[in-house]
């Protein structure tokens, strides 16, 4: 009954590492501390003996648990896990832009058809995400932004002279 306490701590410590790549509650992570700390209980003939080793036990998981997530977090094999790119307004990353309710009654042309969805260009050459209401609008027709729906721009076809 020796291999009993070593098949629990290592299992444990299996446990742990699985924790650290499957994304979850912690539920790996929690069980894995209790199997190690049955492996620890095991390794005594009774509990008396056993809390002072569990307690250290605890405590320098506490520690080393924390030290190897920190160092990990740098090490390279772990950035396909992190991500640490910012997507900026500079660059031209932007979820909404201008306030969306800014962009109605703005006129410009379609860049792309738009069947229903699409692109158009405004007069100050900006590009907008827009969608019709169904309708199919050619691409180079102009448009001007009518509505907004949620997230989505709602666009209709204007005459050339508008």
């Amino acid at each position: 009954m020796d291999f009993l306490p070593i098949a629990f701590f290592v299992l444990g410590l299996v446990l742990i590492l699985v924790e650290v790549f499957v994304p979850g509650f912690g539920v790996f992570g929690i069980t894995g501390a209790l199997c190690i700390l049955i492996g620890v209980y095991l390794s005594e003939d009774n509990l008396a003996d056993a809390l002072p080793k569990m307690a250290v036990t605890v405590v320098v998981m506490a520690i080393i648990i924390p030290l190897v997530v920190k160092v990990a977090k740098r090490s390279r094999k772990m950035e396909k896990f992190n991500l640490r790119q910012s997507l900026s307004t500079e660059e031209g990353f932007v979820s909404t832009g201008k306030a969306l309710q800014a962009y109605i009654g703005l006129k410009g042309h379609a860049l792309t058809d738009l069947r229903p969805a699409g692109t158009m260009v405004t007069a100050d050459d900006e590009r907008v995400d827009v969608t019709t209401r169904g309708d199919f609008i050619s691409k180079g027709s102009p448009v001007e932004v009518v509505a907004r729906d949620g997230t989505w721009l709602i666009v209709r076809m204007i005459s050339e002279d508008n």
